[in-house]
């Protein structure tokens, strides 16, 4: 409790430090709503994801912890950093130390693995939190927003923090990339806030260059904080562009210097298949082509969270043609809307100019090895409902005036049951991620289509010396792998060690032999 206390005073600010109480008499804590909510977000996090620590390792948790064997100590910290040549994690080296931390608690047992990516999540909400409430008690939406701050940054935190497109982010495990990546990007923005007004500034601003720092070496798509911190500053805190470069031109020369970190990541490990240079097995066009497709698709995710999937298959089509025709629309038509809102009213485009730049780096025109994955919502997410939130209290008030109920309760039954269906959903897909068998079972049954899903699967069934079903899923794989592909080399491989494992000799040796062949 005292630590929760201390995280939510450094984050609320000192105004808010809990009160001394005189032992046995509780009467005399204020019931002071900001401190209240910033127990609630994590109470209702936690009730959600409640039911996700004992999923084991599963699909790239393996590379990045069983076969890392780096992470098994914590000096040289450079080893520790740096995995062996061929294992993921180059380039990503705060991950990696999490990660050997975990493996100092827990060795390769999950339970404390699956904990951290619960904190990370939860301290993202909490400033995520700080953020919103700061922003609406701030200069530009003080007199429209401010006496309801508390309130509405609780439900857009409570309802972010819980909402189901984050579990691929939190209960899978090495998707902590995104969560890490996107709480020291709420971080870095969230010094740049309290340095504004503080006689402490420099401290504030020296904080979020190291933020900043910290998120470059976490992931690739921290590279747009710079820009992000910039673009908030001009709409919410100084009146000029004149104004921002002389009152804190050297924190943006900090935030800047943190690409020289990201970019010499890239350099010396040869930047992975699936990081910032992107994949060379699909073209910029076609890759770009197919993003309006996506982001359509994780819009409707947003409002109706019905059919989430691990693995969307690395096919240059993964989704109807229909989404990629209306996600065209959609997209030129938000982009559009976010440029005349930015030049009209600025905070409503900042909130499309966050979600568009913090899908930039891998749903734009870098092409990465898989065309969708909901995880990288966990950072745009915000901006769609902290914008629905508002949009939804304010119609609350206005109903509530036209039918005289009690704005307050009618908002605090809605949220209440808005965000209730969010974690009901959230606990429920965690169910999915408590077996390899369960995970893939649902992939496949999402997309039919993806053969590396069914070869997942049946390596899962294999682990579970479900040999007949394990052979019937890899051959399911092996015809709809693309003939002269590693992952169909290894399905074919994994089917050799299937009928060894039955016994079968000669049909192993017929697969190994095949799997040689490609």
């Amino acid at each position: 409790m005292a630590r929760a206390a201390r995280l939510c005073e450094h984050v609320l600010g000192k105004e808010f430090q809990l009160p001394r109480l005189s032992k046995g008499n509780y009467s005399q804590l204020p019931m002071n709503r900001a401190r209240i909510y910033s127990l609630l977000i994590p109470a209702a996090t936690l009730l959600a994801y409640a039911n996700s620590f004992s999923g084991p390792f599963s699909f790239d948790d393996l590379p990045w912890t069983e076969l890392n064997p780096h992470i098994r100590h914590l000096w040289p910290l450079w080893n520790t950093l740096q995995p062996p040549q061929g294992v993921p994690g180059t380039g990503r080296p705060i991950v990696c130390f999490t990660l050997a931390l975990n493996y100092a608690v827990s060795g390769l047992d999950p339970w404390s693995y699956h904990v951290a990516n619960l904190v990370i999540h939860v301290s993202a909400a909490l400033v995520m939190f700080g953020i919103v409430r700061r922003t609406l008690q701030g200069p530009r939406l003080r007199d429209r927003f401010g006496t309801q701050a508390n309130g509405l940054a609780a439900s857009v935190a409570v309802c972010w923090a819980v909402h189901p497109l984050q579990t691929e982010s939190v209960t899978y495990i090495i998707q902590r990339t995104e969560s890490m990546m996107g709480l020291f990007l709420l971080l870095t923005l969230y010094c740049l806030i309290r340095g504004h007004d503080s006689p402490r500034r420099l401290e504030w601003y020296a904080t979020a260059v190291v933020c900043c720092a910290l998120g470059m070496g976490s992931k690739e798509s921290m590279v747009i904080a710079p820009i992000i911190v910039l673009l908030y500053d001009r709409i919410f805190l100084a009146d000029s562009w004149t104004e921002l470069w002389k009152k804190r031109s050297m924190l943006y020369a900090g935030l800047a210097a943190t690409w020289l970190i990201l970019i010499s990541l890239v350099i010396v490990n040869n930047a992975r298949g699936g990081g910032l240079l992107g994949s060379p097995a699909v073209s910029w066009w076609r890759y770009a082509k197919n993003q309006f497709g996506a982001i359509a698709h994780y819009l409707r995710l947003t409002f109706w969270p019905d059919t989430l999937c691990l693995d969307y298959g690395w096919q240059v089509s993964p989704l109807p043609r229909s989404w990629k025709a209306i996600g065209v629309v959609l997209v030129v038509g938000l982009a559009a809307a976010t440029g005349w809102a930015l030049a009209n009213v600025p905070p409503v485009g900042f909130l499309g100019a966050w979600f568009f730049l913090t899908l930039a780096p891998t749903s734009s025109v870098v092409p990465i090895q898989d065309m969708v994955a909901e995880r990288r919502m966990y950072l745009p997410l915000a901006a769609v409902v902290t914008l629905t939130v508002i949009a939804a209290w304010n119609g609350l008030s206005t109903l509530s005036r036209r039918f005289k109920l009690t704005p307050g309760m009618l908002r605090w039954a809605f949220f209440t049951l808005i965000a209730g269906a969010l974690a009901w959903r959230t606990a429920q897909r965690n169910e999915d991620y408590h077996s390899e068998i369960a995970i893939w079972t649902d992939t496949t049954r999402q997309r039919p289509q993806n053969g590396r899903a069914w070869g997942n699967l049946g390596v899962s069934y294999f682990k579970a010396r479900q040999f007949d079903s394990a052979f019937a899923s890899l051959e399911r794989a092996i015809e709809l792998l693309p003939t002269y592909s590693s992952a169909r080399v290894i399905a074919y491989t994994n089917l050799g060690d299937v009928r060894f494992a039955q016994g079968r000799y000669h049909d192993a040796i017929t697969y190994l032999s095949e799997a040689l062949r490609l």
